[in-house]
């Protein structure tokens, strides 16, 4: 039986590099495999030298259907952190769940 997959797919994103971080010093990472996926090659290489673990990568494009269907039958999970982040959509999730008030301009 092989190991499931986990691919991240926007990992050279900040919320991607933590998670890559935790999968990587995770006490079981020896039971999973994960795939570093994003549109940009050269990031993907860099972000997997900063792990201690190998890991494969692949450059997808989103807007590519071929690509992103080769890609998600590669794995078991498929996590996607891609997409702009806005400060203000942040800042008021964060506000939510925290009971801040956000400051008026």
């Amino acid at each position: 039986m092989s190991k499931p997959t986990v691919i991240v797919y926007g990992a050279t994103s900040y919320t991607g590099k933590e998670l890559l971080n935790y999968f990587d010093t995770h006490p079981q990472n020896a039971e999973f495999d994960v795939i570093l996926a994003g549109r940009n090659g050269a990031k993907l290489q860099t972000a997997a030298g900063d792990l201690q673990k190998r890991h494969e990568t692949v450059t997808c494009r989103l807007d590519n259907e071929d690509e992103v269907r080769n890609l998600v039958a590669r794995g078991n999970v498929v996590i996607n952190l891609a997409g702009e982040l806005r400060y203000t959509a942040w800042r008021a999730d964060m506000q939510v769940h925290s009971g801040e008030t956000m400051p008026r301009r």
